[in-house]
């Protein structure tokens, strides 16, 4: 793999998801456990920080009125709102205390699913010349399946980590991981992201 053109795209990698007091994590904990997330994800930062492969986190980020979701949200950003989570500059809002978060990397805020809608995300990958993108983060037939497909659509190679993913249940995890990422991205464990890298 060549590591010069890569960035670990890590997403919604937040408190509110990841921390036993966030405001959504009862909803993923049972899929955090079984796919071992905080861990797998630790060790694929450590492997792309030895690799010299950037580290890009986007995060989840509203004001208290929730305006951005307009006056009706309903589906999951309904449940955002309910909930409480994600507010920007809030301790649910932060990258997880969990993860081996560093300051040299970027932090994208937004507002939607997609990584790439009314953001720089791809205006800053474009400038460093990248054009493999390694995803893991939350959820993962949400916000990971909407901007692993966007990615695709640009023209990325996108390569889904799916050991390094969770969501509200395992079986929504395991049916996008089997029957939709082998469409749109190259779906692998961290252990073979990490082999590939370090060889």
């Amino acid at each position: 793999m060549n590591t010069t053109k890569s960035a670990l795209i890590l997403v919604d990698c937040q408190n509110d998801f990841l921390a036993e007091k966030g405001a959504l994590y009862s909803a993923v904990v049972d899929s955090l456990n079984a796919n071992d997330v905080v861990r797998n994800i630790n060790r694929s930062i450590a492997s792309a920080r030895e690799q010299g492969i950037p580290i890009i986190f986007t995060s989840m980020s509203f004001t208290e009125s929730y305006s951005e979701m307009g006056e009706n949200p309903y589906g999951i950003l309904a449940t955002v709102k309910q909930s409480g989570a994600f507010v920007r500059d809030s301790w649910g809002a932060a990258i997880a205390e969990g993860i081996n978060a560093s300051e040299e990397d970027l932090v994208i805020q937004k507002n939607t699913m997609c990584a790439f809608k009314q953001t720089h995300l791809k205006k800053n990958l474009d400038e460093q010349g990248i054009n493999r993108l390694i995803f893991g983060g939350l959820v993962t037939d949400l916000c990971l399946e909407t901007s692993i497909r966007s990615a695709y659509d640009f023209g990325y190679e996108a390569i889904s980590l799916v050991d390094c993913m969770a969501s509200i249940n395992q079986t929504a995890h395991i049916s996008s991981v089997e029957d939709n990422f082998p469409l749109f991205s190259k779906p692998m464990t961290h252990d073979s992201f990490i082999k590939q890298i370090a060889a």
